[in-house]
């Protein structure tokens, strides 16, 4: 697989929308439609799994606008201040969302958030007492 030609067909103050020209092993070509992030730095995004000292699990209760609800999910956030690294950004977005403070901070796995839509990576924390 690779790619032949990329193009902006869309550009919003955070977003760029993508369509991606490629071609198989086999030599088929085709287009895929892909959305980056203007305003990220290091992979993307953060997670932070985090249980406090009585071994409770953090989850956040958040309104999406994309989904039009509310959803259950860990704490996390983006990348969006240069030079901070991706614990610093665990960090502070742990602290900002929910009010804890992480002490051990221990990386656990860095995946897609949605590999078929956007190259955005998240870089997953887990903290053990906070």
């Amino acid at each position: 697989m690779k790619i032949t030609k990329k193009e902006t067909v869309f550009e919003g103050e955070h977003l760029r929308f993508v369509r991606k020209h490629f071609k198989t092993g086999k030599g088929e070509e085709g287009i895929w439609e892909t959305i980056e992030r203007k305003n990220i730095y290091n992979k993307g995004a953060v997670v932070i799994v985090a249980l406090t000292k009585e071994r409770e699990l953090i989850l956040e209760k958040n309104w999406r606008v994309p989904l039009e609800s509310f959803v259950i999910q860990f704490p996390a956030g983006l990348s969006d201040k240069e030079g901070e690294t991706e614990g610093e950004v665990a960090r502070r977005e742990l602290l900002e969302e929910t009010g804890y403070k992480a002490g051990k901070l221990i990386p656990i796995i860095s995946t897609p958030l949605c590999p078929a839509l956007t190259p955005t990576r998240a870089t997953h924390f887990f903290a053990p007492e906070v």
